[in-house]
Formats: structure tokens, sequence, C-alpha cells
């Protein structure tokens, strides 16, 4: 898979939402505008008659707005001196396609090492229970949050490091995870 870079998502619409049909052969790394981090809604449907997993990512920002003593309102941030708070968000998306083959954990890990998103999707991992979990758990991520397969069909992880992003999970469902995030590091590939 080549990677796709999406830069500045904010040009496609005020949310954008990624679509991947469950056939889609796509590594995309997004880099949003400046804010103060996003709602993130990862979830995977089936189509009714095809069966075919439909994974969709959708993402809310919080924009800073300045209160009246020069800060911002709804942030850690206490001057327009700490505006380096503002920063862009980087995510990594893979559709898998199966996460269980044995060149999988090299794969994500060498775009991670490389592109250092804040937090990495992997949808239609095909994987659920105890195999899903061995394969993340040798993953260089320290967090994740996963949906388990049905029938060898579907799944979705939202990976991340603890140094690169703060997750707040608001909802899970069987299809679908609601979250919090706040990307800590302005240069995540500098540190």
């Amino acid at each position: 898979m080549d990677l796709q870079h999406r830069d500045m998502l904010e040009q496609l619409k005020d949310n954008p939402k990624l679509v991947l049909d469950g056939n889609a052969d796509a590594l995309i790394l997004a880099t949003t505008h400046p804010n103060l981090g996003f709602r993130i809604s990862a979830s995977f449907r089936f189509e009714p008659f095809t069966r075919t997993p439909v994974h969709s990512i959708e993402l809310v920002f919080e924009e800073p707005e300045e209160n009246s003593d020069g800060g911002i309102t709804g942030s850690p941030i206490a001057s327009p001196s700490d505006i380096e708070a503002i920063i862009p968000s980087r995510l990594l998306v893979c559709n898998a396609r199966g996460a269980g083959n044995t060149t999988f954990p090299e794969y994500i890990d060498d775009h991670y090492y490389n592109q250092r998103p804040h937090v990495t999707i992997v949808t239609k991992t095909r994987l659920s229970g105890k195999n899903a979990k061995k394969i993340r758990d040798s993953l260089a991520f320290d967090q994740a949050l996963s949906l388990n397969a049905s029938s060898f069909s579907g799944g979705l992880w939202l990976l991340w490091n603890q140094n690169d992003s703060d997750v707040n999970v608001l909802s899970r469902s069987p299809y679908e995870i609601r979250a919090n995030v706040q990307p800590l590091n302005a240069d995540p590939i500098n540190g």
C-alpha cells in the first residue's frame, strides 16, 4: 500500500469524514489544521446486501476561542504566549484487510515510526479476542481500544502512545468508538 497524504482536512469541510469500504486499499496520513484537540467517532457497519464492511472515521474539532482575559476558552492555554498548544493533529489510517498477516506488525510499526501520528486507526482487522490482543500487544503502541470483527469481517483498532496523545473514551459499542483526543506533541517526529 502506498501512503496517501491528506493535509489540512479542514479544507474538505468543517467536520471531515473518511469512509473506507471493505475492499479499499488505503493507508492515509491525515494532517489537520491547528486545533486544541478533536472528538473522533470511528465505526464500522455492514452493507445490507453485500455484507461488505464499511468503516467511517469522523472528526469534530475543538476550536480556540479567546476569553475576556486574553486566554483561550475551554483549554489549558492560560495566555496567548501559550499558543503553541494549538497544533495540527496527525492521524494514520490503515485499512488492513486482515491484521493477522505475519508482516502486519512490522508494516504498521514502520509507518508509525516514520510518520509519528498522534493516533493510528486500523480498520478491517478481521480479528477478535485473544488473537487481536496478541497482535495489538506486539505493536509500537502502549494504548489501544478495539472493536471485534464479526465473523472474520470488519474490526477496528484505535492505537496511540501516552506521550503522543491524551485519549478520553466517551462511549463504546460493538460497532463504534467515540473519544476525545488531545495531541500532546507539536512535533511528534522530532519529539
